[in-house]
């Protein structure tokens, strides 16, 4: 039961709403605070796996070659297959 209920007088009630709404929405939010606090080692497992992932790629990307190097080897490729081909 809620105090406003409790009166008979109009302003009473007037002036006791302000106060209950604030309350309730205090009690809101200190109900999503809980299931945030709740989620934090389920999200700390997601960046810790973000990050490995990230630190991973950048490596590959740090070993890969340039464009310059595969356009050698492309070339390289190239100048093989038409050394190796049968005259006609």
């Amino acid at each position: 039961m809620k105090p406003i209920d409790n009166t008979n007088d109009p302003s009473d009630k007037h002036i006791l709403l302000p106060i209950t709404t604030t309350l309730n929405k205090y009690v809101e939010l200190k109900t999503e605070q809980e299931k945030a606090k709740n989620r934090r080692p389920e999200l700390t497992i997601v960046t810790i796996i973000s990050f490995i992932v990230g630190a991973t790629s950048f490596c590959y990307t740090l070993k890969s070659p340039s464009t310059d190097d595969m356009k050698r080897a492309v070339e390289q490729v190239l100048s093989e297959k038409s050394a190796n081909r049968p005259a006609q």
